[in-house]
């Protein structure tokens, strides 16, 4: 800047540039000061944003709907470590998992939203800002899984009488179900075969159920996160589906692996057709081999 007297007055000789440079660095300065003060503000929320949006999910786990108590609903997907919520009070989260002891739980930043899952019920917790220490409540409760999302109970296709399987070799034991209680559908390879893989747990998800290797899918059974295969093969009116489910226990990968035969249900005449399409639409493996899964121990070797 040059500044010159001219009639008994200063002037400024500055050119435009330099004078269009310093107002920019005169609305920097006051921006930077106006961040300074406010960033107990925007700095949660951009860190929010960021660990939300940080990668892409690898792929849908699972996609259901949960009635709530007070015609209340959650619409929730589940990703390898996050879900996606969709309440019908208009809001939409994406939410981290975070530490459970029990079931899965997904939180947000500062876990003041904080949504529970485990098997075929959820709830929300919410921070009251108003009351003292931020107190929690339920903000939607008693939610179970809507019914086109349920498929039948442990108990209405898995006998509850328990047998226990001792591997000598691996001193590997889990209790099974002696017999499955379906009337369209045989087991062929029971009790599961079962076999520890020393390395960590992990699933790359692929294929195709009736493809050469299966459908590998990730899931989340009451909590649990398995990496499950299944592939499937027509033969002799008859479709045969082998289960592959891994899933980690400690710091090593175990996996179950049995086989099911499914009748062609289009090979009957109504009722009978009717009832074995029911039969296979409510049916699942998955709660039979998590409460295995629950089970297992390993027996020290002598």
């Amino acid at each position: 800047m040059f500044l010159y007297r001219k009639n008994s007055k200063w002037e400024d000789n500055t050119g435009p540039a330099v004078k269009a440079l310093r107002l920019v660095l005169l609305v920097l300065i006051v921006v930077g000061l106006v961040l300074i003060f406010t960033k107990n503000l925007w700095v949660p929320k951009l860190v929010d944003y960021i660990l939300q949006t940080k990668g892409q999910p690898e792929g849908v786990i699972n996609a259901v709907t949960f009635n709530c108590q007070d015609e209340k609903a959650i619409d929730a997907i589940f990703f390898k470590d996050r879900a996606e919520l969709t309440l019908n009070d208009g809001r939409h989260l994406l939410l981290n998992q975070a530490v459970s002891a029990s079931g899965a739980r997904y939180a947000n930043r500062d876990e003041s939203f904080v949504f529970w899952n485990k098997g075929d019920t959820a709830f929300i917790t919410e921070k009251d800002p108003l009351a003292s220490l931020g107190t929690s409540k339920t903000t939607f409760a008693n939610c179970v899984l809507a019914e086109n999302n349920q498929t039948g109970t442990v108990e209405q296709y898995f006998s509850q009488n328990l047998k226990t399987f001792v591997d000598d070799e691996t001193g590997i034991t889990f209790q099974y179900p002696d017999k499955i209680l379906t009337k369209y559908i045989e087991t062929v390879d029971w009790p599961p075969k079962v076999q520890e893989l020393r390395e960590p747990f992990s699933c790359v998800e692929t294929g195709a159920e009736t493809g050469r290797a299966g459908k590998t899918a990730r899931q989340i059974i009451n909590g649990q996160d398995y990496c499950v295969t299944k592939e499937s093969e027509g033969a002799a009116g008859s479709i045969y589906t082998n289960y592959v489910y891994a899933f980690p226990y400690n710091n090593t990968t175990i996996i179950f692996t049995f086989s099911l035969r499914f009748v062609q249900c289009d090979n009957y005449d109504d009722p009978q057709k009717s009832a074995c399409k029911q039969e296979r639409s409510l049916f699942s493996p998955d709660n039979a081999t998590d409460q295995m899964a629950e089970s297992l121990s390993f027996q020290i070797q002598q």
